[in-house]
C-alpha cells in the first residue's frame, strides 16, 4: 500500500489510501484531492465528508472498541462458570461501557472499529444472560459444602478414658448414625487433667450407616497424667463427605 499523498504542491500518483477522516479503512485520492470513495472490510461506499476527526477522538474509539471486545470473549468465556463468574459479570459490564465510548467517538460509517465497538456490547450482553448459570451453579456448590461439612443427626460419647501402659492418653469413644444415609465423620477429642487441657487429637471414622454405631480410638501422649486425673471430652464432630448412591 502507497504511503498517503503529502499536502503541497507534489504530484501524488491516485491510489488507496488509509481514510484520515478515522472514518472507513481507505479512502480514494486522486492525485489531487481526497473524494468521497471510501471502502470498508473490501467494501465500497460513498462518504462525501472528507474533513478528518480529531485524530485522539479516533484513536481513543477503535482502542475503547478492540478492548471491548476482547473483555466481552473472556466474559462469554467464564461467566457460566461457578465462582469465577464475578470475574465475568466485571468483564461483561466493562466490555458494555467501552462499547457504547466506541460508538460514541467513530461516527457511523467508521468501518471495523465500529463493528467491533457492537460485537462487544453484544457479546457482553449474552455473557451477562450466561452469568446466571455460573451464579446459580455457584449457589448450588455451596449449598452441597455446607451440606457436607454438616454431621447431621447422630450421638456422639466417649466410653472409656485412660493412660494406657505406655504412658499414652487413650480414649474410646463411639459414635451412632441418626441419619437417613451413610455418613463419614472427624471426631475431635480434647485431653485435659486438672491443670486444664493439654492436647486436642482427633479420629478419621469410616462409613457408618443409618442406626449404625461404630467405636473409635484417639490416643495422645499423657505427659505424666495419671489415669485419675485425665479428663477426655467430645470436642466436635464433622463430616467431611456423604457417601453417595447409598440409602
Amino acid at each position: 500500500m502507497s504511503q498517503e499523498p503529502r499536502q503541497g504542491n507534489d504530484a501524488t500518483a491516485a491510489a488507496w489510501h488509509p481514510d484520515p477522516s478515522g472514518r472507513h479503512d481507505f479512502r480514494w485520492f486522486n492525485g489531487r484531492e481526497w473524494t468521497a470513495d471510501v471502502a470498508d472490510d473490501g467494501r465500497r461506499g460513498f462518504d462525501p465528508d472528507v474533513s478528518p476527526d480529531p485524530a485522539p477522538t479516533t484513536a481513543h474509539g477503535r482502542a475503547a472498541a478492540l478492548t471491548s471486545i476482547t473483555l466481552a470473549v473472556i466474559a462469554l468465556a467464564i461467566s457460566w462458570m461457578p465462582f469465577v463468574v464475578v470475574l465475568g459479570v466485571a468483564a461483561a459490564f466493562s466490555a458494555i461501557v467501552l462499547g457504547v465510548i466506541g460508538m460514541a467517538r467513530l461516527r457511523p460509517g467508521a468501518g471495523s472499529g465500529r463493528s467491533l465497538a457492537i460485537a462487544g456490547i453484544a457479546c457482553g450482553v449474552a455473557a451477562l444472560g450466561l452469568s446466571g448459570i455460573g451464579v446459580s451453579s455457584s449457589r448450588s456448590l455451596l449449598d452441597d459444602f455446607r451440606s457436607a461439612r454438616d454431621p447431621g443427626a447422630h450421638d456422639v460419647q466417649v466410653v472409656s478414658c485412660v493412660i494406657d501402659a505406655e504412658g499414652r492418653a487413650v480414649a474410646i469413644g463411639e459414635i451412632s448414625n441418626r441419619d437417613a444415609r451413610p455418613r463419614t465423620y472427624v471426631v475431635t477429642v480434647t485431653f485435659g487433667d486438672s491443670s486444664g487441657e493439654f492436647a486436642d487429637r482427633s479420629a478419621r471414622v469410616p462409613v457408618v450407616d443409618p442406626g449404625e454405631s461404630v467405636r473409635f480410638e484417639v490416643t495422645t501422649s499423657a505427659g505424666g497424667t495419671s489415669s485419675a486425673e485425665l479428663a477426655c471430652r467430645i470436642d466436635r464432630v464433622n463430616s467431611p463427605s456423604i457417601v453417595l448412591g447409598s440409602g
